[in-house]
């Protein structure tokens, strides 16, 4: 079997670590806000993932306790239980209880298209009181129509400082 990670070029590869069931990307993660520095409350935006704690900014949500903004098309219960108890989970295998605080910021289920995107974002963005340009990750993982996701987002001047879209 052929590994690819042996051929990707990539600066940062050598720092993958795997905290979630991913592909390295906490390690990466962890080194570019190691050369690039933090906001002073971390932000992040994700959707496209059920799980509120197995995704891509899982790893950083939990290292620097950050904000996040995280939704989903749809939701069921299942997933509902399994994200109450990965916080109960990692609140007591770190014996911290400030990551019950993750209890607060499940996913919200809304249905996000390359028409609706900015005004959803400018919501979120506002009831933060965040601007455009301080959102420390903004990752996109829907499986559909993500590049026009992305298209719409650069075209209203959203810069965040990692952008992540997955495909």
């Amino acid at each position: 079997m052929i590994n690819l990670n042996d051929f990707r070029k990539n600066i940062y590869h050598n720092y993958g670590v795997k905290e979630c069931p991913h592909y390295s990307e906490d390690g990466v993660i962890k080194k570019i806000f190691y050369e690039i520095g933090l906001e002073n409350k971390p932000f992040t935006i994700e959707f496209g993932e059920t799980r509120s704690l197995g995704t891509t900014t899982r790893a950083f949500r939990i290292g620097y306790l950050a904000r996040a903004a995280y939704f989903v098309g749809n939701i069921d219960f299942y997933s509902k239980i399994l994200n109450i108890f990965d916080v109960l989970k990692t609140t007591l295998l770190t014996r911290n209880i400030k990551y019950l605080k993750f209890l607060m910021n499940m996913p919200f289920i809304f249905f996000v298209k390359p028409e609706n995107i900015v005004d959803l974002f400018d919501k979120i963005l506002a009831k933060e009181r965040i601007n455009r340009n301080n959102i420390d990750i903004l990752t996109i993982d829907i499986d559909s129509y993500d590049y026009y996701c992305v298209k719409k987002l650069l075209e209203h001047e959203y810069k965040p400082r990692l952008f992540i879209v997955e495909y």
